[in-house]
């Protein structure tokens, strides 16, 4: 129930009117914030998956140069015994002849 005041020309509201406005407005800040909090904790999970993410991939990677770098090592170690077995093999060739 406004009432106007004559002297001020100024809106007089009740207390119960005062209440509701604030109510109304506080109602409404509440949801952006809650919209700008949800928003926010979104961009953080993404953020999180996406570290994860990479984090697997690296892990994955990691393991991968492991593998690579024994395998190569095996290998080496192969075309090693397979040199000197060539080497004997010619050698005896040579104490044959």
């Amino acid at each position: 129930m406004a009432k106007k005041d004559k002297k001020q020309d100024v809106e007089l509201i009740t207390r119960d009117e005062a209440e509701d406005d604030l109510e109304t407005k506080l109602g409404e800040t509440g949801q952006k914030v809650g919209r700008s909090v949800g928003k926010a904790l979104k961009t953080s999970k993404a953020s999180v998956d996406t570290v994860h993410k990479r984090l697997k991939q690296s892990e994955t990677l990691r393991k991968t140069r492991a593998k690579s770098k024994e395998v190569l090592e095996k290998t080496k170690t192969s075309l090693e015994k397979t040199r000197d077995n060539l080497a004997k093999r010619k050698a005896t060739e040579e104490d044959e002849e």
